[in-house]
């Protein structure tokens, strides 16, 4: 059945999965606390989606894609007002013009070096021994060149988008999630507990490791720099693309850094 039809079938069974969505973006890298983030915001009552649709954002057509692939396996909430997606990989397009300015939301989010490397080649060892991210080398790669494309999507889209530091969630829990309820206007708080999903655990949707089973966020304090086991010019282009990403952002959350 091709998408087109497949989404016209799932419209005929619940006619309302064609109303107007505002839309919630999160454009980061892998092992950014974007699985946490995205079931906190799932478990919300006003938002749907929780997990990355691995597909990118190009033209309207994207958006009824999105909408396709995720009520294609979830019931529609009757209290939603948005749709949540994340975009952690630079093969996945995400072009402005897409964007309603006056309704969705954009949010960029990066964790230090030290800590989402080894976090990369741990994942990896477990799904896929042989893949290149099962090593520095291709870990180091991967993030570097996405640290790269989202400070060009920064300083080509200045004042488009909020930026909060990954390892703040963990953190500084309580106070991040103040601010994200304040930015997408939510009519109640965003909460430390989450709901597991049908999708939460699997590969392919997100974090697969025991930590999404907890149903919370995990604190933990902000890891000390670990600069010597790591070159300086991958510290230096986090530093420098953190910075950037705060100057062009219309609010930004670092906490980590202050």
């Amino acid at each position: 059945m091709s998408e087109l039809l497949k989404f016209l079938w799932i419209a005929l069974k619940d006619p309302l999965v064609l109303k107007s969505y505002r839309h919630i973006y999160l454009l980061s890298h892998m092992r950014a606390n974007t699985s946490v983030l995205g079931h906190v915001l799932g478990s919300h009552p006003e938002i749907e989606g929780y997990y990355e649709l691995h597909i990118g954002y190009y033209s309207w057509k994207s958006k009824l894609r999105q909408k396709l692939k995720y009520f294609s396996d979830h019931r529609r909430k009757g209290t939603a007002r948005y749709l949540f997606d994340k975009v952690l990989h630079n093969e996945h397009d995400f072009n402005m013009e897409v964007v309603n300015s006056e309704k969705d939301i954009v949010i960029i989010s990066l964790r230090e070096p030290h800590s989402t490397i080894k976090s990369i080649m741990k994942l990896y060892h477990t799904i896929d021994p042989n893949h290149e991210f099962n090593s520095i080398q291709g870990a180091t790669k991967y993030y570097i060149e996405r640290l790269k494309h989202l400070e060009q999507f920064a300083v080509a889209n200045k004042g488009m988008y909020y930026y909060f530091n990954a390892d703040d969630l963990t953190a500084k829990p309580d106070e991040t999630l103040k601010t994200l309820t304040g930015w997408l206007g939510l009519s109640s708080e965003l909460s430390k507990t989450y709901q597991k999903f049908k999708k939460t655990g699997k590969q392919g949707a997100g974090d697969s490791s025991e930590n999404m089973e907890k149903g919370e966020i995990v604190v933990k304090p902000t890891e000390e720099s670990k600069r010597t086991e790591m070159k300086d010019s991958v510290y230096e282009l986090y530093e420098a693309t953190e910075s950037t990403l705060c100057e062009f952002s219309i609010n930004r959350i670092s906490f980590s850094n202050v």
